[in-house]
């Protein structure tokens, strides 16, 4: 079973959408699929602006796990399989299989082990592709993930220079390497979150240490102070491009990197995590103020797809769904026939 993350830098910046598109593809090919999210999905509307939010409608013979309640209000046919044991404020989280098409809402597990424990059970149950939707404020699960899909846009920034230069930041996260074998053992330092922290790493690390390991949380601006303070060629090794993104702006981490470098060292992470390709979406909650409300606005989509694809490597696909639909990710996703 291949498990594809979904991500998105805002609200409204396309997940669902293409996560939805990723879905059409995966049925079209006779995939047995499941679904489950680590946020909550599946409400008709924002409930910030109000304006329509697309909706998971799912296929029969499609697996599911979510929170009890929200399968009890969920207009797909459902045949319950199993209870997963994983607890929330919803009810615990079931795996049911739709045996009638519909819509469903999602409320599944938030935490890495809950989500590895549930993806065995829909290799049990057979699964072959499984879509795991994720949450902002929750980035760090998605590294159970096989690989990822990014979502960025307009909702994110207006501003599309500043956007687009944004995803070149967070996107280079995902090309960093493993540690490569030559480089010694380092032991594992856990996290550094805090100026302290960051003074005593400065204060306790032997001159003849080059590599940092930080497998739990870190801030770039932390790792910066203790880069600049030894002036050293160093080499650190984060978990993984997602705890980094959680952890702190990539554009910081972009800088800090820069600075490693330049010193002579690289940055690194244990488990390198595929990304498929980013999608990018035009669309923007624009508020009016005499109206107290939102409406739909838009970058002109062509101009910012053509910006976008020019700032960021030519290797990494960059879409726009609403523009090219949802056959243009099917080249770059390895599970799905290739026509």
């Amino acid at each position: 079973m291949y498990t594809l993350g979904f991500a998105g830098v805002a609200k409204n910046t396309g997940k669902t959408t293409t996560a939805l598109a990723v879905l059409q593809l995966a049925q079209a090919d006779g995939l047995r699929l499941a679904l489950t999210s680590i946020g909550y999905d599946g409400e008709d509307r924002d409930n910030v602006t109000g304006l329509p939010k697309p909706r998971y409608a799912l296929p029969v013979g499609c697996l599911v796990a979510s929170a009890q309640r929200c399968l009890q209000v969920s207009p797909a046919g459902l045949n319950l399989l199993h209870n997963t044991g994983i607890a929330t404020i919803l009810g615990p989280v079931l795996i049911a299989e739709v045996t009638r098409p519909g819509l469903v809402l999602l409320a599944g597990p938030n935490q890495q082990t809950q989500i590895e424990a549930l993806l065995k059970q829909f290799a049990a149950l057979k699964a072959e592709l499984c879509l795991l939707d994720g949450a902002l404020n929750r980035l760090t699960p998605l590294a159970a993930a096989d690989g990822l899909l990014l979502s960025t846009g307009a909702a994110f920034n207006e501003d599309a220079a500043q956007l687009i230069d944004h995803a070149a930041a967070l996107t280079s996260l995902f090309r960093l390497s493993a540690p490569p074998a030559s480089l010694e053992t380092a032991a594992d330092r856990g996290s550094l979150l805090s100026a302290q922290a960051a003074e005593q790493l400065i204060q306790t690390l032997p001159h003849s240490d080059n590599h940092i390991l930080l497998s739990g949380a870190a801030a770039p601006q932390h790792c910066l102070t203790v880069q600049q303070a030894l002036c050293r060629p160093l080499h650190w090794s984060f978990a993984n491009p997602l705890r980094m993104i959680a952890a702190g702006d990539p554009r910081s981490w972009r800088d800090f990197i820069a600075q490693v470098r330049a010193a002579g060292g690289d940055v690194h992470t244990l488990r390198p995590l595929p990304l498929h390709a980013l999608t990018l979406n035009p669309f923007y909650p624009r508020y009016l103020p005499a109206a107290g409300r939102y409406e739909a606005a838009c970058l002109p989509a062509a101009e910012l797809l053509q910006q976008a694809r020019l700032r960021l490597p030519d290797e990494l696909p960059v879409l726009d769904l609403h523009q090219q639909g949802a056959a243009a990710l099917r080249p770059h996703l390895p599970f799905l026939k290739r026509n």
